[in-house]
């Protein structure tokens, strides 16, 4: 009886300390970033993974093994303008697949704009000229899955005939 005792305060000594992942001293509450600041980050220790190739949006990169839900997708073009709503499916950690989009969309001249962590979401706003994007990610409680949504749609600045009633 007591060896068994012994035997379980030891294990739980082992697995106190390390808690939850969380060793920056954040509870993991949310948190809102702007800048280019990162949002709080678990140390899990994975590496990025690699874009695909020839990913369906050819300036919004993709992680390797994510699927594209073509039933919850759509995008079109209209006189030169694109808006994109596609939704991916795959294998993956919430904060390694951020670190995936700030290392990938600066490649295809996306600077970030906004970085935001609340709720168990991960949301990452990005711009090019007369384009925004924002990149959503969450991760399902279900066999370490993670959904990911890109927005794309244009950003262009009023003019000021438009802007004005005529007289």
């Amino acid at each position: 009886m007591l060896r068994r005792y012994a035997m379980i305060v030891l294990a739980a000594g082992c697995v106190v300390p390390a808690g939850c992942g969380w060793f920056d001293g954040d509870s993991g509450g949310g948190s809102v970033t702007t800048g280019g600041q990162d949002a709080p980050a678990p140390a899990t220790g994975a590496a990025t993974p690699a874009p695909q190739l020839q990913p369906p949006i050819g300036d919004a990169p993709v992680p390797m093994d994510f699927k594209l839900e073509e039933s919850q997708s759509r995008n079109y073009a209209v006189a030169g303008t694109r808006f994109v709503d596609h939704v991916y499916r795959g294998r993956g950690d919430k904060f390694t697949l951020k670190r995936f989009y700030e290392r990938y969309m600066p490649v295809n001249r996306w600077v970030k704009s906004t970085s935001i962590f609340a709720q168990g979401r991960v949301m990452l706003d990005f711009e090019k000229p007369g384009e925004r994007c924002r990149v959503t990610i969450t991760d399902s409680e279900f066999w370490g899955t993670a959904e990911i949504s890109v927005l794309i749609w244009p950003n262009r600045p009023m003019e000021a005939d438009a802007a004005t009633p005529p007289s």
